[in-house]
């Protein structure tokens, strides 16, 4: 049997040059959760990170593949931020609530060393939208999976 090189090298196609995963594109997904993090900037000191990152395990998009790694990065120093990650972990599971989504003690869980929310299923569209300035930026609508795990961010 002999190595097929294309297939071997397959995997290239879907790296990045840096150790971040691309973001997701316009379209719908099925997500897995693979780890959750926070990251301070190197260059802006105090600048902090909430970033997932994810496993596709459904696209709509031909750009984004199926077992691909994608990653979501919110500036916690932006203003639409916290409402972001508010919906996002409320999508974690269909028993969340805004207050847990909320609390500071329930949301550190999430970036603790055992990471509950890891394999947790969620559905995410993606679209296009301008700001009342003009520019484009990408808008995520989180929902739970049929599959969601009704125990996190509580663990």
């Amino acid at each position: 049997m002999s190595i097929n090189p294309v297939d071997a090298f397959r995997m290239v196609a879907e790296a990045s040059v840096s150790d971040r995963n691309p973001t997701l594109v316009p379209g719908s997904y099925l997500l897995q959760v693979n780890k959750i993090l926070l990251h301070e900037s190197h260059r802006e000191p105090g600048q902090v990170f909430f970033i997932t990152e994810f496993f596709v395990l459904e696209s709509s998009s031909p750009e984004v593949l199926v077992q691909s790694k994608r990653s979501w990065v919110q500036d916690m120093s932006k203003g639409p931020a916290s409402q972001n990650i508010k919906r996002f972990v409320m999508s974690l599971g269909p028993n969340i609530t805004e207050k847990e989504a909320s609390d500071p003690e329930s949301l550190a869980k999430l970036v603790a060393d055992d990471q509950p929310a890891v394999g947790c299923t969620l559905r995410v569209s993606v679209e296009i939208r301008k700001s009342a300035r003009g520019y484009d930026y990408r808008y995520y609508t989180w929902q739970p999976a049929k599959e969601a795990r009704a125990d996190v961010p509580n663990g």
